[in-house]
């Protein structure tokens, strides 16, 4: 289930998946940082 957040009233479907993509950036940053690479 997604955050309701995502979802604003007159939201694009554009402006969803830039949402999107910038919660997987936040993601996968964070990992980087959590799991030193091999």
């Amino acid at each position: 289930m997604l955050p309701s957040s995502l979802f604003r009233p007159g939201e694009s479907v554009e402006d969803l998946v830039w949402d999107l993509e910038q919660g997987f950036a936040h993601l996968a940053a964070t990992v980087r940082e959590e799991v030193p690479s091999a």
